[in-house]
């Protein structure tokens, strides 16, 4: 059997055991070699990923990630969600090195065991590492929660992709009073930079003010 058959029916075997979970599948991608399971709850929707190697079973990243539909609904009024695949609102940053440490494991198995055994620890890792991030959040409220109390730094390392606009949409619709001073801490950040690099910078600065008109005007959150 060829690689890709292969992969299509490893995504096939996991997708009866997830769909009892409340998943569902996206196609299997031959191009880019993936699949994605997703189930949407509570105004969130929650992503399984999972990409083999071109050249072979083994698995190159098996991630989970989680959007706010609330939050794309109104970042996507800016950017182009598909195109820059930014939907995703926070993702599994705390496990990383517990998440490569169990797919190095994985992918000794796919060498070692047979299909089905491969499939269900495929099934474990999930299990055990990317539901019980899914259930720190079971809905905005708790992601919102969670992404506020991330410093500076932090912030970036779980939310990736136009970060800045997601933090300005999620304190908004939370009525959040931080609002304002992080709203200002940008605007002094986008003017640093344009003023540094006018071209490059210039495009992102007019979107963040298109963002932050919308915001305070569509809304009408703020006084």
């Amino acid at each position: 059997m060829d690689i890709i058959s292969t992969q299509k029916q490893i995504s096939s075997k996991l997708k009866i055991h997830l769909e009892r979970l409340g998943f569902e599948t996206e196609e299997y991608s031959p191009h880019f070699h993936t699949v994605q399971f997703f189930q949407t709850r509570n105004k969130i929707t929650k992503y399984i990923s999972l990409q083999f190697y071109n050249d072979s079973n083994g698995i190159l990243q098996l991630r989970g990630f989680i959007s706010s539909d609330e939050v794309n609904h109104i970042l996507g009024k800016f950017i182009d969600l598909k195109v820059n695949k930014e939907y995703c609102t926070i993702k599994d940053f705390g496990q990383k090195q517990t998440i490569s440490d169990g797919i190095e494991n994985l992918n000794r198995i796919g060498k070692e065991k047979d299909l089905d055994q491969y499939v269900l620890a495929i099934l474990g890792h999930i299990k055990s590492i990317i539901l019980p991030f899914f259930d720190m959040f079971p809905d905005f409220g708790a992601l919102n929660e969670f992404i506020n109390k991330l410093s500076e730094r932090e912030y970036t390392d779980w939310v990736h992709g136009q970060s800045t606009l997601k933090r300005l949409i999620l304190l908004s619709l939370t009525n959040d009073s931080k609002y304002f001073e992080y709203k200002e801490f940008k605007e002094q950040e986008y003017v640093s930079f344009v003023n540094t690099n006018e071209s490059m910078w210039r495009p992102y600065y007019e979107t963040f003010q298109s963002l932050v008109n919308y915001l305070e005007s569509e809304s009408n959150r703020f006084p």
